[in-house]
Parts: C-alpha cells; sequence; structure tokens
C-alpha cells in the first residue's frame, strides 16, 4: 500500500497496485481447504485482471501520446492531451478502480469468504471506492481535461 501511496510513476503504482489486488486474493481465499472460499479466491483473481486492463490501457494511453508516466511530466504536458483522449484515460482509470471496489459483483461474492469485513475495516452496506478516488484524484489534471459524460 505504501509504494502505490508513494510512487512518482504510474508503473510503480501499478505494481503498488499489484501488491493490494494480491492482498485481496490472500484475504479472499484463506480458507482454501473450502471449496466455496477457493471458488471465490478464483473470482477475485480474475476481477483483479479486469482492474488491471483499465490500468494498463490508461497507461498505455497516456505513454503513447506524452511519451512519459511520471506524475510531474503527465500534468506538465496534459495540456497536449485531445479531451476524447483524457475522456478515455478516466474511463479506463474508472475501470481499474471499479474492479478493486468491494461492492463490486463478483468482489461481494468472493469477499464473503475471505476475512471479516471488521478486520478490513470495511463496512459491507456501503460502497468504499477508495480505489477510484485515489486515481482520479491522483490524475486531477487529466481529469479536468475530459469531457463531461453525461
Amino acid at each position: 500500500m505504501l509504494l502505490l501511496v508513494l510512487a512518482n510513476n504510474l508503473v510503480l503504482t501499478f505494481v503498488g497496485w499489484e501488491g493490494v489486488g494480491l492482498c485481496s486474493y490472500w484475504l479472499v481465499s484463506y480458507y482454501f481447504d473450502r471449496d466455496s472460499a477457493a471458488s471465490a479466491g478464483k473470482k477475485a483473481f480474475i476481477y483483479n485482471r479486469v482492474g488491471d486492463v483499465g490500468m494498463l490501457i490508461a497507461m498505455f494511453l497516456l505513454f503513447s501520446r506524452l511519451h512519459t508516466l511520471t506524475y510531474l511530466t503527465i500534468f506538465e504536458r496534459s495540456g497536449t492531451l485531445t479531451p476524447m483522449i483524457a475522456t478515455l484515460v478516466v474511463l479506463a482509470l474508472l475501470l481499474a478502480g471499479r474492479a478493486r471496489a468491494p461492492r463490486s459483483p463478483l468482489q461481494l461474492v468472493a469477499r464473503r469468504h475471505g476475512g471479516s469485513h471488521a478486520g478490513l475495516g470495511v463496512d459491507p452496506r456501503r460502497d468504499h471506492g477508495d480505489g477510484r478516488v485515489y486515481l482520479l484524484v491522483r490524475m486531477s489534471p487529466v481529469l479536468a481535461l475530459s469531457h463531461s459524460v453525461a
């Protein structure tokens, strides 16, 4: 988690993102001797890969246009992005964050079999969009350039 927060580029953020996903998988499939927990762990693993696809799409779009993945350089050059590309980057980051949210459809099934929500500090009745919020706030200059999707 520390690597995710302190990274100064999208590559290290992605590595930290994978670490968080790995911990999620381990938590969900802790009781691997139960078939339901093993199945839930596989579902969590697959859903985390969906989130990785979103993150990788955003990284590819930014690198292909700006030739960098460092946050400060992205922010300096973000004015050269077209609103369409900025919107696609934001939508890819939303996909990435949604896949890691505890209230995602597959994550609800998967997390039911892992450790307790109380141990995670997660209230199962609320949608904790922490991954989405973090990614979008971190990439706020790109978010400001995107079209409104209404």
